[in-house]
């Protein structure tokens, strides 16, 4: 399963848990703290463990679920991009539908001993808190998913919006857990160390003092935020940078994701031994995975640096908004446009990239007003890929300013080429349409 269909399950038990929380808070408010006439006081007692243990029982399963490594986020060290760059971490829950719904009997049942037997609220809570606190969690998605459960069980996630300020790994997750969808998370100047992947599970702005001030230094495995939120995330003012020595990506995302970085830089990002990861930026897909059609990433001043891989990777049927950024030095290429994927990249530099931008697969971005310089390739398309290009100006690349491998097509219009071995390199299956490109030399077809 992708981090869609996990994100949506997610989403499931925590409504399951807020509407039943919301149940279980109002009655235990509304006793007395002595049990019915029905009921004697040892049987009361009695019936409220059984209910605590029932709901911290059913937690445990749908925990378990989410028991998994990040896992891979896509092959890096090949000589030019590939389509078979989109793979997505194999995260499904080992469980499926029945943990939530043994969520849902277990905090129901609870609701009616409550009612029933008069369950003293700051007792009752106290106990389950104790009991929730027990409950194992291999993994960062695990650990997202108790600490969100446990705050909507215990009453602590907010009913509205909220604004917190942190400074540390351990506040930011408490914030995290605890802030409803909308809320805004500001993080204090300095450095912040994650050992392990943030996982966003809400629509919520993390905002930092500036890019140069306030510093997320992740050592985490695979990814150091992963965006399992439906809902809209946002970055602002800080940077992602990847701590020396460790191996990962920066950011990886789901298929159905709604990501918005402004003034963000993410660097530093390297392969694992399996050669896998090293996006400064992944947002993955799997085959099948459903077309999320809306953009899926808006990225305005931004800076993606010495990423292993490359700054950006879009795979599967992503669509992005890429404006005033700048792409420095990134292993295989700036941005890689993959499978099907789209979206447009305007206004924006390109330097020292292997490949300053990619599109194979079937993708199809627009790229306006953007410069490259060094690197290996401006602008490379294959296999059936068709950018269309417009005031693209490339100087100082190795290789070419251009190519058109495979099948790919697409609109090169009104190219400068200064300084390049080759303008414009087509091969003998490639179609595009050229024009205005008088300073770009043209090689092949």
């Amino acid at each position: 399963m992708s981090h869609h269909g996990l994100r949506r399950r997610a989403a499931t038990v925590f409504a399951v848990a807020a509407c039943a929380t919301g149940a279980l808070g109002g009655c235990a408010g509304g006793t007395t703290g002595v049990p019915s006439s029905a009921t004697s006081p040892t049987t009361a007692v009695d019936t409220c463990a059984v209910a605590v243990a029932r709901i911290v029982g059913a937690v445990r399963d749908v925990v378990a679920g989410y028991s998994l490594p990040v896992g891979p986020v896509g092959p890096v060290g090949t000589t030019s991009p590939s389509t078979a760059a989109t793979s997505t971490p194999s995260t499904s829950p080992a469980t499926d539908a029945p943990a939530s719904s043994s969520l849902e009997g277990a905090l129901a049942a609870a609701r009616d001993a409550v009612q029933r037997d008069g369950c003293d609220r700051g007792r009752f809570v106290d106990s389950l808190g104790r009991g929730l606190r027990e409950v194992p969690a291999r993994g960062a998605i695990a650990a997202a998913v108790l600490a969100r459960l446990t705050a909507t069980i215990t009453g602590q996630v907010a009913a509205t919006p909220v604004t917190r300020e942190v400074a540390t790994a351990d506040q930011l997750r408490a914030a995290l857990a605890e802030a409803p969808a909308g809320s805004t998370v500001r993080l204090a100047a300095g450095e912040i160390r994650l050992d392990d992947p943030l996982v966003i599970l809400d629509g919520v702005t993390l905002v930092g003092a500036g890019q140069a001030a306030t510093t997320l230094r992740t050592a985490a495995p695979d990814a150091g935020v992963l965006v399992l939120s439906t809902g809209r995330v946002e970055l602002s003012g800080l940077t992602l940078a990847r701590a020396p020595g460790t191996t990962g990506s920066g950011i990886l995302t789901g298929t159905s994701v709604a990501l918005v970085l402004t003034g963000v830089t993410v660097s530093g990002s390297r392969p694992s031994g399996a050669s896998t990861g090293g996006a400064g930026v992944h947002l993955s897909a799997q085959s099948g995975d459903p077309a999320p059609g809306r953009t899926t990433l808006e990225v305005t001043g931004s800076t993606f640096a010495d990423n292993a891989w490359a700054g950006i990777v879009v795979g599967g049927a992503h669509r992005v908004s890429i404006e005033r950024s700048t792409f420095r030095g990134n292993g295989e290429c700036g941005v890689c446009f993959l499978g099907s994927s789209d979206g447009s990249v305007s206004a924006s530099e390109f330097a020292g990239n292997a490949v300053g931008l990619a599109a194979v697969g079937t993708s199809h971005p627009v790229v306006v007003d953007v410069t490259v310089t060094g690197g290996t390739v401006g602008v490379q398309a294959d296999d059936t890929a068709a950018p269309t290009m417009q005031g693209v100006r490339v100087s100082g690349t190795s290789r070419a300013a251009f190519i058109f491998a495979g099948s790919s097509s697409g609109v090169l219009e009104d190219a400068t080429c200064t300084k390049v071995p080759v303008g414009i390199g087509v091969g003998p299956q490639a179609a595009p349409t050229l024009t205005r490109t008088g300073t770009c030399s043209l090689a092949g077809g």
